[in-house]
């Protein structure tokens, strides 16, 4: 047997069917880190990998995700695709949203169908003093730093907002712009649940439920996510000819 790898580097969703007589997929997914600059790292994304159970023909949706940004300019801040928590900036240096996590799910479906995720980092700040994000976990995602972090996700919950900033969810990060105009929240990281806005953004949480030999790990990955699919395949022999 041969072994195929298929890789997936860009943040966004792509579609992958699987093979004619494939029916295990060796999955390795990394999550995006949240926005940061100079001194104020942000969390970097989380790791997750197992053997997935699949049927030829079966079509998955690929969702790789996108880095956190980082502004200097009072306003809102999108977070990275799939589920990087939104930002906001008030009269501070500068604030990080969160990044998105990578995950693997049957076509059209949504976030309780997903079937492997690893979680995205929490943004970071600077505040007059740089701080770091939380790193995208594992099974649970790392507090932000600080005096008032975003707290990490875990397997059942998401990371609890703190300084006035709002609770992950299920899926998506804390999101820092469901707050008046005057805060600065930093966005949680994107993943099972998604980590809490706050001072720095709290980690969203990986999930690995359904694979075999399954493992998950948090901070991993700086940038966007990415992900790895590996499948044997049969190696054709060319027949011996036989000169009479």
């Amino acid at each position: 047997m041969g072994v195929k790898t298929v890789s997936f580097k860009t943040a966004g969703k792509h579609r992958f069917v699987v093979p004619e007589a494939v029916h295990k997929l060796h999955v390795e997914a990394w999550g995006a880190q949240g926005g940061g600059l100079g001194g104020a790292e942000a969390g970097r994304g989380g790791y997750a990998k197992g053997i997935l159970g699949v049927q030829p023909g079966d079509e998955l949706e690929i969702r790789v995700g996108g880095g956190g940004l980082y502004a200097t300019t009072n306003g809102g801040i999108r977070g990275g695709f799939n589920g990087g928590g939104r930002a906001r900036l008030f009269g501070n240096n500068g604030i990080g949203s969160g990044g998105g996590a990578t995950d693997v799910r049957p076509k059209g479906e949504g976030l309780h169908r997903r079937l492997i995720v690893a979680a995205g980092g929490g943004g970071a700040n600077d505040f007059g003093v740089q701080v770091d994000g939380g790193a995208g976990g594992g099974t649970r995602g790392v507090d932000g730093a600080g005096a008032n972090p975003g707290k990490g996700a875990t397997q059942t919950r998401g990371g609890a907002g703190d300084d006035g900033c709002p609770d992950g969810k299920f899926g998506i990060g804390g999101d820092g712009q469901a707050t008046p105009s005057f805060f600065n929240c930093t966005g949680g990281g994107g993943g099972w649940f998604g980590g809490g806005a706050g001072e720095t953004g709290g980690g969203g949480s990986s999930y690995i439920a359904l694979l075999k030999q399954a493992v998950t790990a948090s901070d991993r990955r700086q940038g966007s996510g990415y992900i790895n699919i590996k499948y044997d395949v049969p190696v054709h022999k060319e027949p011996l000819s036989r000169h009479l």
